[in-house]
Formats: C-alpha cells, structure tokens, sequence
C-alpha cells in the first residue's frame, strides 16, 4: 500500500509521468485485480487479496518504486519541494482512479500543507489518524486529535488536514472550536472564530475533508507544544432551525467557501 502511494504521488503528480506500476506491467506481473492503493480493502478481502499476489513481482516493483522515487528526490529543486499540486494534476489524479477518495483527500492536502513530506511519511500519518471522541459521558464535545507533533510560538498559525470526515442529517451542524483548556492557557484562536461544518459539506468535490487553521494568540509569550495524539480541537453536535419562508434549493458543489458571494 504504502509503495502503491509512492508511487502514483511521485510520478503522477510530482514527477508528472507514468507511473512504475503501469510503465512495467506490473499489475500483471503481481496478479493484482486492482491498481489502488488497497486501502479500500477490509479484513477478509485483504486475507483473499494477499493469496493471490505473486511475492516475488511485488519486491520487484517495491524495489523499482524505491529507485524511481531516490532519483527523482536527488534531482529536486528545493523549489519544487514547495510546489504544490496543480488543479490540473489534481484532475488528473481523480481520473486515474487509482486511490480511495477519501485517502486522496488526505494526501492531497498534507502534501498542499506539508510540500516537503515524503509519500510513505503521509501515507503513515493518514492510517494512525484517531477519530474523534468524547473525554468523559457528560462531555459535550468530541476532541479532534492531532495527527502530527508540532510547536507554535507566539502569533504562529498552522493548517493542519484532520483527515477527518462527518456524515449527519441535514438538519445538523457540527461547530468546531479549540480545546478549552488550550484557550485559556494560550489563547488558542481558530482563524475562522468558529469553524462550520455544514451537513451538505460531507458531499462537497473534496469529500468534505475537515481542515483546522489555529493560532496561538498569546500575549504572555507562551510556547504551545502538541504532541501527535493530543487533542487540540472539539466539535460539538448542534440542531437548527430554519425560517418558515425558507425555500433554498441550491446544493453545495464546494468546500470552504464556496457558498460566499
């Protein structure tokens, strides 16, 4: 899995070729019945999956994958390490139907974020990911775990992609905001206030993908620290009322901001 994302992330998207799996055969080679990553596979299916693979084709195209992507590595620019994906390439990647969208997602806007990470290092990120949960049974809201280590110094922001997505019934809405302790310690500020994560933006083109933008708004000089693993956001479940005379018909096509005018 981790070599499939390699390679689809290095030569179809940074490199801007063909990728290894396609260039050598190696569908057929491996005797895979598919060209995704996997990750849509689950327990069972991946047992089935596995029996079939011929092992001594897939350490080849591992080996080639690993080759492939040192090279391309050592031939980067540093300024090509902070080009981000293109919307062209973006399409393009869409159309080869090679990942699980949801995963897409995810890589998607931790290599937009996070330009220098290597494939496998976000493809490893992306299957540690916790899903939200509640503290304690009178909790009202579900604590967002980060993904990934990281330091803010005073007035410093950071994007982070929670690789979190969130299905509810239309009349739901689910508000995000930092955890509280957190905002009375440093004065942890989301940069939208309040985040809105409406029910429609679950069906949005980037798979309603939950992306947080914090800042450390301290005026006492604090250093904020988290840790992978340690919650830095919760959202809260809330219903809502419409007007009587409300009569919308529109649907969302995108994500954050897309409905503005």
């Amino acid at each position: 899995h981790i070599f499939r994302i390699e390679d689809i992330v290095a030569h179809s998207v940074i490199k801007e070729d063909e990728q290894v799996f396609f260039v050598g055969n190696y569908q057929k080679r491996i005797n895979s019945p598919i060209i995704t990553t996997g990750n849509e596979l689950v327990k069972q299916q991946i047992a089935d999956f596995s029996k079939q693979l011929n092992l001594e084709e897939l350490y080849s195209y591992i080996f080639e994958v690993r080759e492939s992507t040192e090279k391309m590595l050592e031939q980067l620019s540093y300024d090509e390490l902070k080009r981000k994906i293109s919307i062209e390439r973006k399409e393009y990647l869409k159309s080869l139907k090679v990942v699980k969208e949801d995963e897409k997602q995810f890589l998607e806007g931790w290599m937009d974020t996070f330009p220098g990470t290597l494939p496998e290092q976000a493809k490893t990120i992306y299957e540690n990911i916790r899903l939200p949960r509640r503290a304690t049974a009178g909790s009202a809201g579900y604590d967002f775990f980060s993904p990934i280590s990281f330091t803010l110094q005073p007035r410093q922001t950071i994007k982070i992609p929670t690789g979190i997505r969130v299905e509810m019934e239309q009349d739901w809405v689910l508000l995000l905001f930092p955890r509280s302790g957190l905002g009375f310690k440093y004065r942890l500020q989301m940069n939208n206030t309040v985040g809105v994560i409406d029910s429609d933006y679950f069906y949005s083109d980037n798979e309603g993908h939950i992306f947080a933008k914090i800042t450390n708004d301290s005026n006492e000089e604090k250093v904020l620290s988290i840790e992978a693993g340690d919650g830095f956001m919760q959202g809260i479940f809330l219903m809502y009322g419409i007007t009587m005379d409300d009569d919308v018909k529109e649907a969302r096509n995108g994500g954050f901001g897309s409905t503005g005018r």
